[in-house]
């Protein structure tokens, strides 16, 4: 919920989008919810063109 308050968005962009989505798929991931978790991956690689985080690497992970 902190995380949805914070303005996590599927259709924000730029860095600190791409870190919210980032975060928030990670808490998706531990909570068990691998399908929702790649979907916010993959939100935070369309966000973050610079790719400043590794959501790329992570969401080839959750494809394996």
């Amino acid at each position: 919920m902190t995380l949805q308050d914070a303005g996590v968005s599927a259709d924000a962009q730029g860095e600190s989008a791409a870190r919210l989505d980032y975060a928030y798929a990670e808490v998706l991931l531990a909570a068990g919810r691998r399908t929702e978790a790649a979907e916010w991956f993959s939100h935070a690689v369309s966000a973050d063109p610079e790719q400043t985080t590794d959501a790329e690497s992570r969401l080839a992970e959750l494809g394996d």
